[in-house]
C-alpha cells in the first residue's frame, strides 16, 4: 500500500469506475512517495490524471492547476492550452425583471465580448402574503427584448459550473416578504463558480445603511460592485470591505444610455435624484410634497 506504483494504479481503477473522489486521493498519495520504480506515478503522471478529473467535474481552475504541475508533460501541456482558449461562461441570474437595470450594462459588455459565452436566466422566487402567511412561487420572464433569456429549468449549475456568476439578490433566507429559491442563494452557488459578483439592485452615492450592514450574501460573493469610493470607504470596519469594488452602478448606465437615445437629445445637464423608500417612510412631510 507505501508503493507509488501500486497506488498509481488503484487511482486508474478508481477513475475507471468513476471513483472520482477516491482516484484524486490515490493519485495524491502516490506523489507524496519520494522513491519510484516507474518514472512519473509520484509526479507528472498523477498531477495530469487529477487534472483530467478535475476538469471532466467541470472544475476548471483545479484543473488548471494540476496541469501546471505535471510541467514539461505534453498531454498537459495541451489541456492547459486548451483551457486557456476555451470561451469563459458568464452567468447572469437575476430574479425580477423590474431589477435588471442593476445588472444591464455588464450583461451587454459580456454579450459583445467573443471570449465569453453570456447566460441569463430569471430564478424562481416567493412571494408571501404578510397577512396569511403563504407563499406563492413565481417566475419572472418579463425582460428587455435585448436579453436572451434561457428557462432556468434548461441549467444545471453544479454541471455547467460557470466561471462568473452575477447575481443581485443579497438576502437568501433573510427577506420574510420575498424569498428567492433555496437552490439559487449564493452559498450554494459559491460552491459552483469561480467568482460570484454582487450588483445590488439599488444605486446609493452615499455610504452603507444599517438597514444593509450585514446580509448573508456577504460571506459568499468574491465581489461586491459598489457606486463611489465613498460608498466603499464607510465600510472600512466591515469583514466585506476588500470585496467591493467602486465602479458605479449599471443603473446610473442605463438611465444615461436612455438619455442619449431620447428624441430631441441635447446637451442640457440632468440631475439624476437618488430616493430610497426609507427617506420617504422617515419623513412623510417629505413624500407629500
Amino acid at each position: 500500500k507505501n508503493d507509488p506504483a501500486f497506488l498509481f494504479v488503484l487511482g486508474l481503477i478508481y477513475m475507471k469506475n468513476a471513483m472520482f473522489e477516491e482516484a484524486v486521493s490515490a493519485f495524491s498519495e502516490a506523489a507524496k512517495k519520494p522513491e519510484v520504480r516507474i518514472e512519473g506515478v509520484n509526479s507528472y503522471l498523477s498531477f495530469y490524471n487529477i487534472g483530467v478529473i478535475f476538469e471532466c467535474l467541470s472544475m476548471r481552475r483545479e484543473a488548471a492547476e494540476y496541469y501546471e504541475k505535471a510541467g514539461d508533460y505534453e498531454p498537459a501541456k495541451e489541456r492547459l492550452k486548451s483551457l486557456k482558449n476555451r470561451k469563459k461562461i458568464v452567468l447572469f441570474l437575476p430574479y425580477n425583471s423590474s431589477m435588471w437595470d442593476s445588472l444591464e450594462s455588464v450583461y451587454l459588455e459580456f454579450k459583445k465580448d467573443p471570449l465569453f459565452e453570456t447566460l441569463a436566466a430569471s430564478v424562481p422566487y416567493f412571494k408571501v402574503d404578510p397577512e396569511s402567511g403563504e407563499a406563492r412561487e413565481c417566475v419572472d420572464n418579463d425582460y428587455p427584448k435585448d436579453v436572451e433569456l434561457s428557462d432556468i429549468r434548461s441549467i444545471n449549475i453544479p454541471e455547467l459550473r460557470p466561471d462568473i456568476i452575477f447575481i443581485h439578490n443579497p438576502y437568501d433566507d433573510a427577506n420574510k416578504i420575498t424569498s428567492i429559491h433555496p437552490d439559487y442563494y449564493s452559498g450554494r452557488l459559491k460552491e459552483y463558480t469561480d467568482e460570484l459578483v454582487y450588483i445590488p439592485y439599488f444605486a446609493s452615492p452615499n455610504g452603507i445603511s444599517a438597514d444593509y450592514g450585514m446580509l448573508p450574501a456577504y460571506n459568499n460573493i468574491d465581489h461586491w460592485i459598489v457606486t463611489s469610493v465613498a460608498f466603499k470607504e464607510s465600510a472600512r470596519d466591515n469583514p466585506y470591505y476588500e470585496k467591493m469594488v467602486p465602479l458605479g452602478s449599471p443603473k446610473y448606465d442605463r438611465v444615461i444610455r436612455l438619455c442619449k437615445e431620447a428624441k430631441g437629445h441635447n446637451d442640457k445637464k440632468r440631475i439624476m435624484l437618488c430616493i430610497t423608500l426609507s427617506t420617504v417612510l422617515s419623513d412623510m412631510s417629505y413624500g407629500l410634497k
